[in-house]
């Protein structure tokens, strides 16, 4: 479970040392939060977060089916 003990939590980037949920992130801190929670922190509305690229996430992996 995440810091923030958020369900289905997505991994934040800080991109400008800020309060975050309560306490203060220093820049390159990563956090984990809902997507909700993080509407406040990214553009347009907010300000100090990134969402974090997700290694493997990028395209889905190719699977093959057995002949015969």
């Amino acid at each position: 479970m995440s810091e923030t003990g958020a369900v289905g939590a997505v991994e934040y980037a800080v991109v400008q040392a800020r309060e975050i949920l309560g306490v203060w992130r220093k820049e390159g801190e990563v956090v984990s939060m809902s997507p909700r929670q993080a509407q406040y922190y990214l553009q347009p509305y907010g300000w100090g977060l990134r969402a974090k690229a997700v290694a493997g996430k990028s395209a889905p992996a190719k699977t093959e089916t057995a002949k015969g």
